[in-house]
């Protein structure tokens, strides 16, 4: 280990957020592809839902108002998820399993709707590729190993 480097567990956070992202290689780089994409869509949902919260009349302004915010957590915790697999950080898988389950549903959802429902199948193949590379054996050596 280069020691330079810190780890987590040194508690210098200051130079854990200095460490530079680069593009993981084999299954873990195709994980974190498939969870930039995810945030790019939800970026997109959420920056929709915004405009829709402020230019369509809303039958109860208090639930479209916490639909936004719990968009917007998702969001934040699908980046968090993103820039950990960037990172190589040992955590990311059970986030990702977890993140592809619950957006899985989401995506059944959309599919079944009939506003836009290539949307949902998109999304679906995605979570489907996602918990593939999760589970896969090389990633968690690459991630066990910070490769």
């Amino acid at each position: 280990m280069d020691p330079q480097r810190t780890s987590p567990s040194d508690g210098n956070i200051r130079e854990i957020m200095r460490t530079p992202m680069m593009v993981p290689a084999g299954t873990l780089g195709l994980l974190a592809t498939v969870l930039l994409v995810e945030t790019i869509i939800m970026g997109a949902v959420v920056g929709f839902y915004l405009v829709e919260l402020f230019s369509v009349p809303s039958a109860n302004l208090m639930s479209s108002i916490a639909l936004f915010v719990l968009l917007v957590i998702g969001l934040v915790l699908l980046a968090i998820t993103t820039r950990g697999a960037f990172r190589r950080s040992s955590w990311v898988r059970g986030a990702a399993i977890t993140w592809q389950v619950l957006l899985l549903a989401a995506a059944y959802l959309f599919a079944t709707g009939n506003i836009v429902s290539w949307l949902g199948w998109v999304v679906g193949v995605l979570c489907i590729l996602g918990i593939v590379f999760a589970v896969l054996p090389s990633t968690a050596r690459a991630l066990n190993r910070g490769e």
